[in-house]
């Protein structure tokens, strides 16, 4: 898991002052090698669904420690992902019903946090709303903005 988290950061950091060719091209990349077949993949993408996953694999993320760091750095990377703002970034996530399901469970869990004192947990807590800001500030789109605030 800490190669994980490590690529997660590095992804992380390429998206940092929201270059627009740059944030184009982790949605789809072009190659024009004609004697080389490349697949495009959608990198934004991929780390929601990877997110989404982690739940799906664990169930409680919350309380495993060694998850939530790495649950703690994709939200960080997918709120990079929007920043600037990246328009077509924030629609894509925006529209994502796993991903919002997914962070409405989380915010749903009651922490309390007087007895929840674990730093990552209130880091991913607080990497969820950071997120949801992300998505709807700057975003044109009334559309995504009423899907994610429902």
């Amino acid at each position: 898991m800490e190669i994980t988290k490590k690529l997660i950061i590095l992804i992380q950091l390429f998206c940092e002052d929201c270059y627009d060719k740059f944030q184009n091209f982790l949605r789809h990349q072009e190659f024009t090698h004609a004697s080389t077949t490349f697949v495009s993949l959608n990198i934004v993408n991929e780390i929601s669904n990877f997110l989404v996953s982690l739940q799906l694999i664990d169930g409680d993320i919350y309380y495993n420690e060694g998850m939530l760091p790495i649950v703690k750095y994709a939200l960080a990377t997918l709120t990079d992902f929007c920043l600037g703002p990246c328009q077509k970034n924030q629609v894509l996530l925006g529209n994502q019903r796993h991903l919002i399901s997914f962070i409405n469970n989380l915010i749903d869990r009651k922490i309390e946090f007087g007895k929840d004192q674990n730093e990552n947990l209130i880091d991913v807590f607080s990497n969820l709303i950071k997120l949801i800001l992300a998505i709807i500030n700057g975003n044109t789109h009334a559309e995504t903005k009423e899907f994610v605030l429902n």
